[in-house]
């Protein structure tokens, strides 16, 4: 509701907040307020036209995650299976043990993302199945970064991240041109 946005600082507030949704729903939580998910998942459609602003895209999603919930951002490293079981088999040098663990692996994970992508009728999801594999090795170098990444490029300006979310013009001059709410 507006009123509640309003007692909370109002969208203003909000600005400089890389992750802001995160932010405002911290904000509705801490206050005792209550809050309602809905019952529907929203179809997205990211319209990224090459590499490089895919590759930008990624590494900005895991840098949300981590600035919003570090702590469960680090722990899905345990879940990361796919590198590391080529590491295993690069590991054992090959061997039936390592390539079978590789195999089951990357098996699995092809499996249970299809399973997901049908039941949500993602065809374009399903097409590009056969990418997850290296999409999940990017995901490794994506999820480093995200650690290690300070910046962050919105709306054409160059942002500073510090550890409470907010994002700072790295350019001073840059503070009076920031787009308005």
């Amino acid at each position: 509701c507006r009123n509640t946005l309003q007692e909370l600082g109002g969208l203003e507030s909000l600005a400089d907040y890389l992750v802001e949704d995160y932010e405002l729903g911290r904000r509705v939580w801490t206050s005792g307020k209550k809050m309602v998910l809905l019952p529907y998942i929203i179809d997205v459609v990211v319209d990224l036209k090459n590499w490089r602003q895919w590759w930008t895209h990624q590494i900005y999603w895991d840098q949300n995650t981590y600035l919003a919930r570090s702590g469960p951002f680090i722990a899905t490293i345990l879940i990361k299976a796919v590198p590391f079981a080529i590491l295993f088999a690069v590991a054992r040098m090959g061997d039936l043990l390592g390539l079978g663990v590789l195999g089951i692996t990357i098996g699995l994970r092809l499996l249970t993302s299809g399973i997901i992508l049908k039941e949500l009728e993602d065809a374009e999801g399903l097409k590009s199945l056969y990418l997850l594999p290296l999409r999940d090795i990017f995901g490794l170098i994506f999820f480093a970064l995200a650690l290690t990444k300070r910046t962050v490029v919105w709306r054409g300006i160059k942002y500073k991240l510090i550890n409470n979310g907010k994002m700072v013009p790295i350019r001073k001059e840059e503070l009076k041109i920031r787009p308005k709410i």
